[in-house]
């Protein structure tokens, strides 16, 4: 087929598309592939349907394409659906396993953000419904949307905010719906989280016996075209995510996840790491902790990222909340993109899954491979690496108040060998370390998209104190 072809193939099907011809995209869509892309725009078939507001398309099209797909400009079809007000599909999006709703366009704005020009237009008309319904979508009230709205309505009123507009008009209904939302968002705090050295000089001061480990030295600087730059100040930012106790069940307390991230506090504080530990926080709390720190300045000047997080594994490797709610893996991966997270492009990004299956094992089992991403048309994970407790993403053991023994078998290889080896060299030592403590465990490290060997490369010799 040449490219005469391809385009009149191309031209017909988004045609198809946005009139709703169901069959006739079926049968082109089988030249054409779900990755065509429309002229300049670069937008995607599904695009298409949502700006179209062709839900049967949607429902089909998501099957094939990722909901986080994005435009020439960094725009999903959410923030097309959310710009226009289709609230329709923009349900049907966000209903989607994979959906990320903290996804950013290339003006750094959400769909969210796109969700406040339609909520204006609503406040405008007085349409409560409308209003109510924007709201459940996530609609900030309070969010500015200069110089995004225009029109006589702007000008006139010198209003920037959907709250600022309801009260200027003394449209007191939907001012009650405002105030109660804003009561509902205020009623979950966020978590500041604990900074790695203040664990470390907690530890010191403590009373427990500790083991001491010491942190070798790189002999020479390690560097090079196919090595990763490890020079800068932070080394690299670590957020540990620990989920120890659950809401009303007890029985799932995960006992000694502090004691990981203690020891891994002190481990990474000594290879000149920052970052800080959050503690059994609520799925919003995680949500909007991640969406802090993929906006964090200190990203720019560190010089990688490693996420650790410890918790019940669920079905389909989803992790467990404090509130019993659960978060897909793909997501957290997909929320630190080179589109997403600027500041970490180029840099090596590890993500170590410490997930146990415990008490939540029956539930684990359950529920398929439906909504597999790996399938659709997406942007590419880029420099991350992953490393899970036990293949298949979930690991067999239980927690112990002394930690657990893919942490301490990972800190005892980390202050060993870390100043050596680069992570794959690494990752054979912590197998070894890590059969002696748990003979039955396999765990497995994922590459997607890490392009370079990867050095820790400590550069202070110190002794760290762990219950390892």
């Amino acid at each position: 087929m040449d490219g005469q072809q391809q385009t009149a193939l191309q031209t017909e099907i988004f045609d198809a598309v946005e009139s709703g011809n169901f069959e006739r995209m079926r049968e082109l869509l089988q030249d054409t592939g779900p990755g065509v892309r429309h002229g300049n725009t670069r937008c995607t078939l599904l695009h298409a349907a949502v700006e179209h507001q062709q839900v049967d398309m949607v429902l089909f099209l998501l099957k094939v394409i990722s909901p986080n797909v994005v435009n020439k400009d960094g725009r999903t079809p959410a923030h097309l659906a959310a710009r226009s007000g289709h609230t329709q599909v923009l349900r049907l999006l966000l209903a989607d396993p994979q959906m990320d709703p903290d996804k950013r366009d290339s003006s750094r704005k959400t769909y969210k953000h796109w969700l406040v020009l339609p909520l204006l237009e609503a406040v405008l008309k007085n349409s409560r419904a409308k209003v109510q319904e924007l709201l459940r979508l996530d609609a900030d009230p309070d969010c500015a949307v200069e110089p995004l709205w225009e029109g006589p309505a702007a000008t006139e009123l010198q209003v920037t905010t959907a709250r600022q507009l309801a009260h200027t008009l003394h449209h007191d209904d939907i001012l009650a719906l405002l105030k109660r939302q804003r009561a509902e968002d205020d009623a979950e705090d966020d978590d500041p989280g604990v900074p790695l050295q203040t664990m470390v000089q907690r530890d010191n001061s403590g009373t427990n016996k500790k083991i001491k480990l010491c942190v070798d030295v790189s002999p020479a600087e390690i560097s090079g075209k196919d090595v990763y730059k490890m020079d800068a100040a932070p080394r690299g930012y670590v957020c540990l995510l620990g989920y120890g106790s659950f809401k009303g069940r007890p029985d799932l307390n995960l006992e000694g996840s502090e004691t990981d991230a203690h020891n891994l506090a002190n481990i990474f504080s000594k290879m000149g790491y920052s970052g800080r530990a959050h503690f059994s926080l609520t799925a919003k709390q995680t949500r909007q902790q991640l969406a802090d720190l993929r906006d964090n300045k200190m990203l720019e000047q560190a010089g990688c990222a490693v996420f650790v997080i410890s918790s019940h594994g669920a079905s389909r490797r989803h992790f467990l909340t404090s509130d019993m709610q659960t978060i897909d893996t793909q997501w957290v991966l997909d929320f630190f993109k080179d589109s997403q997270c600027p500041s970490l492009k180029n840099k090596p990004k590890l993500f170590i899954w410490n997930l146990c299956r415990g008490h939540l094992q029956e539930e684990s089992g359950r529920g398929g491979s439906q909504g597999e991403v790996s399938s659709r048309v997406d942007e590419p994970l880029r420099d991350v690496m992953c490393l899970e407790a036990a293949s298949g993403s979930f690991s067999w053991h239980s927690f112990s108040e002394d930690g657990t023994p893919f942490i301490g078998a990972l800190c005892r290889t980390l202050a060993r060998h870390a100043a050596t080896k680069e992570l794959t060299q690494l990752y054979r030592d912590f197998l070894q370390e890590y059969t002696d403590v748990a003979p039955y465990a396999v765990p497995q490290l994922t590459n997607h998209g890490f392009s370079k060997r990867f050095y820790f490369n400590p550069d202070i010799k110190n002794c760290v104190s762990g219950n390892l």
